[in-house]
């Protein structure tokens, strides 16, 4: 399970993305959105939340492989190994 603060790392990332030119933007905004959904939930409802934004960052990885930093990318694929 990721940690708050590799989905606030991530959440930062897709924020500068949003404003760079040549990036998939709807895309982008949609993961960094699901980022605040769980950011915000709380108790059970943020680990579900937590499962489900795996899934959609193995999908948004697997679709865009190199729009992420390096390091930001390693951590995430440890995390949907998991």
């Amino acid at each position: 399970m990721p940690t708050v603060e590799t989905v606030e790392r991530l959440r930062a990332c897709l924020l500068v993305l949003e404003r760079t030119a040549d990036v998939p933007r709807l895309d982008v905004e949609w993961l960094r959105l699901r980022c605040d959904d769980s950011l915000r939930a709380v108790g059970q409802m943020q680990q579900d939340s937590l499962r489900q934004l795996r899934k959609d960052v193995a999908q948004f990885v697997e679709e865009f492989p190199h729009l992420l930093p390096a390091s930001l990318f390693d951590e995430l694929n440890a995390w949907i190994a998991e």
